[in-house]
């Protein structure tokens, strides 16, 4: 390709290139923004970006190509770029000096490849790196210093994947990670302390996994222990309890983590204060599981939510004191659920909620004293009902 400078933007998409030759984009020397993807590119020769001009590009596109094989020193003149794309690629190797020269990379897509495993060391070179995304690319396995280097990374995207169990240490090195998202990727497991260091952590996506949760009704009397000495295990689908005390240890008491999605974990239970030490939780869904009843002190601790989804989680049956100690809570979501009474004090403690959803369940019976505290409520929904703007007080009644 011989163009005279100063085009800035090559677009080849959609062509039938098949090999990036030697030189090809020798004469452009202004060029910031190259579109390569979906060219059925196989390789890419060594020389192929070693002229003058690629130090100024900014975004390489190489998505759904066919390259198989990412080879060392291949992106050395990038010196500017920041967005490199290799999304659905067929990749299914990637040498170790592969994105040696890359030192203004910010975001890195290599979703949709056949990587298996990331190997060590795997992006030491990317340390601007702030946005990684590997999902679904069949990995079963990180190694320990896989995701070493990456002490800019703000997001990680890990999931669609075949994880099993997340290992120690592998995520001690991203110290600055805002965002993790594991969600369904198999993920059975965490090793204790595997998230230890993600001190910064904001939002935490693990829905969706068949998750062996410690199946402890007491461990909140044995926090000291390891709780790995302690698992037991019921291999019935119907019976897998939700006591996070040990798995939230792995994240550390001083996390900053605000979102938690357990959405379609097939958990049966929360047990009493399994969230007791972690305030900091804001937004908190525990949809499409199989709860059949509340606890009482099942969400003691968090002190900070404002969002609980509930829904469609087959729940039967509200303790007195289920809600108790969620003093921020705005919106209850308790959607297509299988109520059919709402008993006394079931609400208690619920004295900031605003919203409280109950479409799509069975009740035909509230008690007099059901819905006392809630003396914030805009709005209840009912099945074809909806109440608005009324104050409930130990008076109220709904038959």
């Amino acid at each position: 390709i011989i163009v005279k400078d100063p085009t800035t933007v090559v677009n080849l998409n959609g062509n039938n290139l098949k090999i990036i030759g030697n030189q090809m984009f020798e004469g452009l020397l202004a060029l910031l923004n190259l579109d390569l993807s979906n060219s059925k590119i196989q390789s890419i020769d060594s020389n192929a970006f070693n002229n003058n001009g690629m130090e100024l590009i900014e975004m390489l596109n190489l998505s759904r190509n066919r390259l198989r094989i990412i080879e060392n020193f291949r992106f050395m003149r990038f010196q500017s770029l920041k967005y490199l794309f290799l999304a659905e690629s067929n990749i299914e190797i990637i040498e170790p000096e592969a994105f040696s020269g890359l030192l203004s990379i910010e975001s890195l897509d290599l979703s949709g490849n056949h990587l298996k495993i990331i190997y060590d060391y795997m992006f030491k070179d990317l340390l601007s790196l702030r946005v990684l995304r590997l999902s679904n690319c069949r990995i079963e396995r990180v190694d320990k210093f896989g995701f070493d280097g990456l002490k800019e990374l703000r997001q990680l995207y890990l999931n669609g994947n075949q994880l099993k169990r997340i290992q120690n240490e592998i995520f001690n090195s991203l110290e600055n990670l805002l965002y993790l998202d594991l969600h369904d990727s198999q993920v059975q497991s965490f090793e204790n302390d595997t998230l230890l260091n993600l001190k910064n952590l904001m939002m935490l996506l693990i829905n969706k996994n068949p998750l062996e949760i410690p199946f402890q009704i007491h461990l909140y009397d044995l926090v000291s222990i390891d709780s790995s000495n302690l698992i037991t295990r019921n291999d019935s689908e119907s019976n897998r309890s939700l006591d996070l005390e040990s798995f939230f240890r792995s994240i550390g008491s001083e996390s900053k983590l605000s979102v938690l999605d357990l959405r379609d974990a097939k958990l049966s239970s929360i047990e009493p204060f399994s969230f007791r030490s972690f305030t900091s939780i804001q937004i908190l869904s525990l949809s499409f599981n199989n709860f059949r009843q509340i606890k009482k002190y099942s969400f003691y601790g968090l002190s900070n939510l404002t969002s609980l989804d509930l829904s469609h989680c087959r729940i039967e049956i509200l303790q007195n004191g289920s809600f108790y100690g969620l003093h921020r809570l705005n919106q209850l979501n308790l959607d297509y659920n299988r109520l059919k009474r709402l008993s006394t004090n079931c609400f208690y403690g619920l004295v900031q909620v605003r919203q409280l959803d109950l479409f799509g369940n069975r009740i035909d019976y509230i008690d007099s004293l059901a819905l006392i505290g809630l003396n914030r409520i805009s709005a209840i929904y009912f099945d074809a009902i909806f109440v608005g703007n009324h104050n409930f007080d130990s008076n109220s009644s709904l038959k």
